[in-house]
């Protein structure tokens, strides 16, 4: 069948209600509203019920819950302007994804979200910090014409993309094979163009 080719190539994450959906939805909403000129405090609740509202309405699947949960830790940070830590707020994930079944942590999909999310953060995260620029740095790429800006963001955008796919595709790898028998490389080649039509 069509999802069946989509599971060969490894990029049925994109397609599946997953939490990399609700983070997507999260920052559209919340670029969206910041665009319209709604206050922080709104915004964050705002995004907080939407997100809340999509991880039930998809069947509370632990990855959507988990996601909803880091979404609801940040947007709570914001409201009561505080910082807050990533460790934190995905313990948080894992303690709602418990309390609301306390045997889907040992899922599948469960396990990939949760890997994902710490490689992502403290695996791939800090290389992918930029450090602030020298003035003469910032003075450089001022006088570039707009479009090396944008051809240099591009290029650095998709070689981004691709680190992340690499490292998560790498860390995934081993579950994937205990419990699928099956790794798809085509999907480290396909997954960021799949991830940004999907968000789109």
């Amino acid at each position: 069948t069509e999802w069946d080719r989509y599971v060969r190539t490894g990029v049925v994450h994109a397609l599946a209600i997953s939490g990399q959906h609700l983070a997507v939805l999260a920052g559209f909403l919340w670029v969206g509203l910041r665009a319209f000129g709604v206050r922080r405090a709104n915004g964050a609740w705002a995004v907080m019920v939407v997100v809340v509202g999509y991880a039930v309405v998809t069947g509370l699947r632990p990855s959507g819950v988990r996601a909803a949960a880091m979404v609801v830790a940040v947007c709570g940070g914001l409201v009561l302007r505080r910082p807050v830590v990533p460790a934190n707020a995905l313990a948080l994930g894992w303690l709602v994804v418990v309390a609301l079944n306390p045997t889907d942590p040992f899922s599948l999909g469960s396990r990939l979200s949760f890997l994902s999310v710490f490689v992502l953060v403290w695996g791939i995260g800090p290389y992918l910090r930029p450090e602030p620029p020298t003035p003469l740095e910032q003075l450089i790429e001022e006088s570039r014409p707009l479009g090396e800006k944008l051809l240099r963001g591009g290029v650095k955008a998709t070689l981004a993309a691709y680190a992340v796919t690499l490292a998560v595709g790498a860390a995934n790898a081993p579950l994937l094979l205990m419990d699928q028998n099956l790794v798809s490389p085509v999907g480290l080649l396909i997954g960021p163009p799949v991830v940004l039509l999907t968000s789109v």
